[in-house]
């Protein structure tokens, strides 16, 4: 054979290696190809799915809402009627109220039994006042409270109060200013906050007990009431600490006893009384006999 057949056989040979490498190729992307497409549509089968059970969760929600429009709130999910016990805001319980009486779809009837109810304290004492014919009557008893704790009473007797207010013995500054604060804030709800502020101010200083701490208050620079505030807490734990150590001092004074002056509260040493003398001792019976019977000899 000569060397071009031989070159030639070897060219085919390397041909067909590269075909059968080829083909093999083809077959490995096909295998790829249709892997990938099978992942695709269990893709594609998973996301329907999804999207259904998305589908049927949303129109269960829409379900639920539409039957809560058309029956209103289930049984068992009631509003909670509102308290009142004649310190926090009837404006705010007044509201309340009514937001949960037309959501429950109370008569006036119900809606009277239901304000009754929900009085506590010194609040619950307008059942008294009112006439048992007219208990039952949702007005009647809405016009009592209003009377008494409506935003006009409430105002008159905050300022009296407010006006009248003083720190009490044993209450603490903090408490005194917290008492303070809430009658200001429950009587000039409408004012400006400025000059809420300067009613705060001078309402508290005029309360205080201690003529030392109000002093220290009215002579220190003021803005705010929380500035008043400190300034006065920061002068009652001076006052506090000063009064210990005098306590101390007397106590420790007490134990001290002079020997010269016998009284108590120092020392011999530091006495400013008059030194007192020791008197010699009177003489015995024996040394007179024996001074007399020399004087014979």
């Amino acid at each position: 054979m000569s060397k071009f057949d031989e070159h030639k056989q070897e060219m085919a040979s390397r041909l067909q290696k590269i075909e059968d490498r080829q083909d093999t190729m083809k077959q490995h992307i096909v295998q790829v190809a249709e892997q990938c497409e099978a992942k695709i549509e269990n893709l594609s089968k998973e996301n329907r799915e999804s999207e259904s059970v998305l589908r049927n969760e949303i129109n269960a929600v829409k379900k639920k809402i539409t039957n809560l429009q058309t029956n209103g709130i289930p049984s068992g999910s009631k509003l909670k009627t509102p308290l009142f016990d004649g310190t926090s805001s009837f404006s705010a319980f007044k509201f309340q109220f009514n937001v949960v009486a037309t959501r429950s779809d109370w008569d006036e009837e119900e809606k009277a039994a239901a304000l009754i109810t929900s009085l506590r304290g010194n609040a619950a004492d307008v059942i008294q006042i009112i006439p048992e014919a007219r208990s039952k009557d949702f007005v009647t008893v809405m016009d009592a409270l209003e009377r008494k704790y409506g935003s006009q009473y409430v105002r008159e007797v905050g300022q009296v109060e407010l006006a009248t207010r003083s720190q009490r013995p044993r209450e603490t500054i903090r408490e005194y200013a917290n008492e303070i604060e809430r009658l200001t804030n429950l009587t000039y709800v409408d004012m400006p906050e400025k000059a809420q502020e300067k009613l705060k101010i001078d309402a508290f200083m005029r309360g205080l007990r201690d003529m030392d701490i109000k002093k220290a208050v009215w002579t220190a620079p003021r803005t705010t009431f929380s500035e008043t505030l400190g300034i006065a807490l920061t002068q009652e734990a001076a006052s506090v600490l000063w009064r210990s150590n005098e306590d101390q001092q007397l106590r420790n004074s007490v134990m001290r006893r002079c020997y010269n002056c016998q009284k108590p509260g120092h020392f011999a040493r530091e006495c400013r009384s008059r030194r007192r003398r020791t008197l010699p001792a009177a003489p015995t019976q024996a040394s007179s006999d024996s001074t007399n019977t020399e004087s014979l000899n």
